[in-house]
């Protein structure tokens, strides 16, 4: 007899029970979808940022596993996909200093 009142009560507390109201719909919640864009006061303009990709090429003359030299070569494209400048930085012992730069823009 105990097992089947408590079955009775776990299936009246997953089905829930709404006592003298009587069953009601649930109502879904009104908020609205989130939006993606970030609201401003200002109107700013829609402008992609550029894009950068940097290689770094790093040579080892003695063969030490300590690198020697490093350069580090920093591509600029504009929204195109256009190159719009290149920027050479020389690390001449690979101390982490930046001993040489060069920088050229195509606009």
């Amino acid at each position: 007899m105990q097992i089947g009142a408590w079955v009775i009560v776990t299936c009246i507390a997953l089905w829930g029970c709404n006592g003298a109201e009587g069953s009601a719909p649930r109502s879904q919640p009104t908020t609205p979808a989130p939006s993606h864009e970030i609201r401003t006061s200002a109107r700013m303009p829609v402008v992609p940022a550029p894009r950068q990709q940097t290689r770094v090429t790093e040579r080892d003359d003695d063969a030490d596993g300590i690198a020697d030299y490093r350069v580090f070569v920093t591509e600029s494209f504009d929204a195109g996909g256009n190159l719009v400048s290149v920027t050479t930085e020389q690390d001449f012992d690979a101390d982490g200093v930046i001993d040489a730069r060069e920088r050229t823009d195509f606009r």
